[in-house]
């Protein structure tokens, strides 16, 4: 079951047109209305917007400290992994959190037993460009913002862990590919989140999607989500920026190294994504923030709209 916040604030969209997801109709609209608003004067970052994934264990008792954290990082948007909530897929479940000096919105999905779950905290300054958010199940949770003329969706996932079920498995990548199936070819697709699988230094066999600069031992869960990403035409982002290790392992625990945590884009959005990198983690947080730089696009993108040119998202 999808749930969709399609109240005024987020923009308001039909759970018939969200479930479909023929996004062709309204979103042009929508897109229409907000304009080139991203890259106006008042946008303190006109040509950038930062996109991490974090596990952090959980989010009671220490949310203003997690957005705190956000903020000294200048993180836009952040997808959440085991925030320990309880809740459901109810739409418009959503609640602002305060740091010291800043605001984030904290959308999230979860299960009535407050185990794991997965939302998005979004920055202030980018709540009015939130065009809808679908809770798919406390596994994944989508959001999508119109930034310039474009939409970008992105999905925060957690994989179901090694010991976990065959059974489990196939049925959140299932319901994953079915989520990426009604996203429209023009949107800017990023998956995001904890994967539980190692994708191994190595590039071998899955040279579509893997960069060749990944860290450690490819394992059956890293090969599903390298296949995951060759089906729909993605790229692991870790994988494509040469980093010394304590910018690749995304989970630490004595001698126990791991990366399973990774951002994962279109193929032809390579050239915007200017960095992927872990950077250092809340005390007793299970993994690290990985943080995306998208850039170079955006700046393109501005120089079109000033230019009265159609602004879209690059075809397949």
């Amino acid at each position: 079951m999808v749930r969709t916040d399609n109240d005024s604030e987020l923009g308001g969209a039909s759970q018939q047109h969200m479930l479909t997801g023929s996004a062709s109709g309204l979103a042009d609209s929508r897109v229409r209305e907000a304009g080139s608003g991203y890259c106006s004067k008042s946008s303190e970052h006109p040509t950038k917007f930062r996109a991490a994934t974090w596990n952090i264990g959980t989010l009671k008792r220490r949310s203003a400290e997690v957005v705190e954290t956000l903020t000294r990082r200048k993180v836009d948007l952040c997808a959440i992994q085991e925030h320990r909530w309880a809740g459901g897929l109810t739409a418009n479940q959503a609640r602002l959190i305060k740091g010291k000096d800043s605001v984030y919105k904290f959308y999230w999905s979860a299960n009535n037993k407050g185990l794991g779950g997965v939302g998005f905290l979004l920055a202030e300054q980018w709540l009015e460009k939130v065009f809808d958010v679908q809770r798919i199940s406390d596994r994944i949770i989508q959001i999508r913002l119109i930034l310039g003329k474009v939409i970008f969706t992105f999905l925060s996932v957690y994989a179901p862990q090694v010991r976990r079920t065959e059974a489990e498995k196939q049925h959140f990548y299932d319901q994953l590919q079915v989520s990426v199936n009604r996203i429209p070819a023009s949107e800017v697709l990023f998956p995001l989140g904890d994967w539980n699988g190692h994708v191994g230094a190595e590039s071998s066999g899955y040279e579509d999607a893997h960069g060749g600069r990944g860290f450690g031992i490819r394992n059956p869960e890293g090969e599903r989500v390298l296949e995951f990403a060759v089906a729909n035409d993605l790229v692991v982002g870790n994988t494509h920026f040469i980093k010394r290790p304590s910018h690749l392992i995304t989970y630490c625990s004595g001698t126990h190294m791991t990366q399973i945590d990774y951002i994962l884009y279109k193929k032809r959005f390579c050239s915007a994504v200017k960095d992927v990198k872990v950077k250092s983690q809340l005390k007793n947080a299970p993994s690290s923030i990985i943080l995306s730089y998208v850039t170079s696009w955006l700046s393109c993108q501005r120089r079109r709209s000033e230019n009265s040119f159609p602004v879209s998202a690059p075809g397949n």
